[in-house]
C-alpha cells in the first residue's frame, strides 16, 4: 500500500498531538497509533521518520512519560485495573522506544529539555520494567554524549543537570552497576558515566557520593571483557580531569584489577586498562608505586597489535617519570627507553603519526631524569633522534618533540 505523503502520516501525528484520549481515542487507539508509528520508523519509512520527529509532536509524546499521565491511563474506566495497567505500560514503553529514536538524532531540543523532560524520564525508573531500564539510560547517554548534534546546548544542558548527585542517584536508588542480570544496560551506564567524566570535572563530586568504587571492582573483576574494558575506560576518565579520584580507587582495592586488565585477551580490554593506568599517573606520583609491577607489561604493550593500545602504554610510562623519579630505575631494568625508541623508529606515517608523537613526548620527560638519560646515551639515542629529526622534517608536530628532546640532552 502506498502512504501518501501528505494524508496517512499526518493523519497519525495528529491523531496524537491534538487528541485528548478522554475525548478523542482511547488509550488502546493511542497505543495501536504509537506503535504503527514505530514500526514504519524501525523499517525505514523516512519520510514519517522527518515528519514525526517535529518539536510540537516531540512536546506532546514527551507527556506520556509524566507518572501522573501513565496512572490516569492505567484508571481509564473502560479497561478493568489490570487491563489498564498493561496497556499504560505498553504505551510507556513504545513512547521511551521513541524518545530513544529521537535523542539519536538530536530531535529533542532545547525547549523539550529545559521543562520538565529530564526529571520525568528519571521518575520512569518508579513506575517501568526493567527492562526498560537501558532504554532511558540511553536516551540519557546520547543527551550528555550529543550525538550527531553539532549545537552543544542540548547536551551541555544535560551535562549540568547529571552533574549533580540527586539527579544521578536513580543509580543507587535502582542498583544499577549491581544487577549483572542486565548487562547490556550496565554497558550502556558505565559509557554514559564515562562520557560526563570525560566532558567535565563537575561530575565527580556526584559519581563519589554514589559509591559506585566496590562495584566497578565487583565488575572489573569478574564480568566478561565487554564489561571490564567500559569499566577500564571509565577508570581513566575519572582520572581525566584532576587526581580527585586517586585515593579513592586505590583504597577500594581498583588498582590490582586495572593491572591484571592489560593481560587481558581482549585488546579492548588492554587498550582502556593502558589510558587509565596513564591518566591515574599523569596529575602527581601519588599511584607511583602501585604501578612499579606493570612497567614490564607496558613495554611490551608497545609491541601490541592495536595501535592505540601502543600509544596508551607509551604514555603511561612516560607519565611515571612525569611528576617523580622514583620509577627510573625500574624503566631503565626493563628498557622502556630503549623500547621507546624503536617504536617511535618503526612506526610509519601519516597512519601511525599519534603513536610516534606520545613515544617522543615520553622520552622527552625521561631526559629530565640523569639516570635515564645515562642509559639512552649507551644506545647511540643522540644520533637516532637526529635521525628521526630527519625522517620527520615534514611533520612540524613531532618536530616540536624532537627539538624538546634536543634541548634536554643539550643540558
Amino acid at each position: 500500500m502506498a502512504l501518501n505523503d501528505n494524508q496517512f502520516d499526518e493523519v497519525l501525528i495528529d491523531l496524537i498531538s491534538n487528541s485528548s484520549y478522554k475525548y478523542d481515542i482511547s488509550p488502546k487507539g493511542i497505543l495501536s497509533i504509537l506503535n504503527l508509528m514505530h514500526d514504519l520508523i524501525v523499517c525505514d519509512y523516512k519520510m514519517l521518520f522527518k515528519k514525526f520527529i517535529r518539536e510540537h509532536f516531540l512536546k506532546q509524546l514527551t507527556t506520556f512519560i509524566k507518572r501522573k499521565q501513565i496512572m490516569a491511563i492505567a484508571e481509564w474506566p473502560a479497561y478493568k485495573k489490570e487491563e489498564g495497567s498493561v496497556i499504560a505500560m505498553n504505551i510507556l514503553t513504545i513512547v521511551l522506544k521513541l524518545m530513544k529514536i529521537s535523542s539519536e538524532v538530536n530531535a529533542l531540543t532545547e525547549e523539550i529539555i529545559k521543562g520538565e523532560f529530564l526529571v520525568n524520564l528519571r521518575q520512569t525508573f518508579e513506575i517501568t520494567h526493567k527492562e526498560n531500564y537501558k532504554i532511558i539510560v540511553s536516551i540519557i547517554h546520547n543527551l550528555v554524549n550529543g550525538r550527531g548534534n553539532s549545537d552543544d546546548i542540548v547536551n551541555n544542558i544535560t551535562t549540568d543537570h547529571y552533574s549533580q548527585y540527586l539527579n544521578l542517584k536513580f543509580i543507587e536508588t535502582y542498583s544499577l552497576l549491581k544487577d549483572i542480570s542486565m548487562k547490556d544496560m550496565i554497558i550502556e551506564l558505565l559509557m554514559c558515566l564515562t562520557c560526563l567524566c570525560r566532558k567535565s570535572q563537575n561530575v565527580y563530586s556526584a559519581i563519589h557520593q554514589l559509591n559506585i568504587c566496590l562495584d566497578l571492582k565487583f565488575l572489573i573483576e569478574k564480568m566478561d571483557s565487554s564489561v571490564k574494558s567500559r569499566v577500564c575506560n571509565l577508570i581513566g576518565n575519572m582520572c581525566r580531569h584532576t587526581d580527585f579520584f586517586y585515593d579513592e580507587i586505590k583504597n577500594n582495592g581498583l588498582i590490582p584489577p586495572l593491572l591484571n586488565s592489560c593481560y587481558d585477551p581482549d585488546r579492548i580490554t588492554r587498550k582502556f586498562a593502558c589510558f587509565a593506568i596513564g591518566n591515574a599517573a599523569f596529575l602527581n606520583d601519588k599511584l607511583y608505586e602501585n604501578f612499579r609491577s606493570i612497567i614490564p607489561k607496558l613495554v611490551e604493550l608497545l609491541q601490541d597489535p592495536e595501535d592505540n593500545t601502543r600509544a596508551n602504554s607509551a604514555g603511561a610510562l612516560g607519565n611515571f617519570v612525569r611528576c617523580g623519579d622514583s620509577l627510573c630505575y625500574d624503566i631503565v631494568q626493563y628498557k622502556a627507553h630503549e623500547a621507546l625508541v624503536k617504536l617511535a623508529e618503526n612506526e610509519e606515517i601519516p597512519s601511525q603519526i599519534q603513536i610516534i608523537k606520545v613515544a617522543l613526548f615520553a622520552l622527552g620527560n625521561f631526559c629530565y631524569h640523569q639516570i635515564v638519560k645515562m642509559e639512552l646515551e649507551k644506545i647511540n639515542f643522540k644520533n637516532r633522534i637526529e635521525g628521526l629529526r630527519l625522517k620527520f622534517r615534514s611533520e612540524p608536530q613531532l618536530l616540536e618533540h624532537i627539538e624538546r628532546i634536543r634541548k634536554k640532552l643539550r643540558e
